[in-house]
């Protein structure tokens, strides 16, 4: 089901229970995510995850939509961190937040893995401030 297909039925039972929609706060969460500066690197990286012996315990949980992951599951990953896994470039995050954000998402929580500290860098100097540019105040990126 979508995330717009989802905003819609929570609508729906808002408006059947009497409960405001704007009391609801809809987040999403990505578990786990990677980012690089370039295509090449963002594999490495993955690969590097894909070898980690601890990496498969963690459940999954896709993007909040149907459409295509911000990779194309490598098919060298376990089945579990194909399903739990956002790796792209900065701006490939922003365009998908952004369009999370279009349709009602408020609120985002993203798990970095082991040290990763490159992701950690670029989703505070690039990703965030971007995000927050947009001027919408019901937004929290976290």
């Amino acid at each position: 089901m979508t995330s717009f297909r989802k905003f819609g039925a929570l609508r729906s039972y808002c408006h059947a229970l009497g409960r405001p929609f704007s009391s609801i706060l809809r987040s999403h969460v990505a578990i786990f995510l990677v980012l690089a500066e370039t295509q090449s690197a963002l594999d490495r990286k993955v690969g590097e995850l894909a070898s980690s012996s601890d990496i498969s315990r963690y459940g999954a949980a896709l993007l909040a939509d149907s459409t295509k992951n911000a990779i194309d599951p490598r098919s060298h990953l376990p089945d579990d961190l194909r399903a739990s896994l956002i790796a792209c470039t900065p701006r490939d995050l922003i365009h998908r937040y952004r369009s999370l954000m279009a349709l009602g998402m408020q609120y985002f929580i993203a798990l970095v893995y082991g040290n990763d500290l490159e992701t950690i860098r670029l989703l505070s100097r690039e990703v965030i401030p971007e995000l927050k540019q947009l001027g919408d105040r019901d937004v929290a990126v976290r």
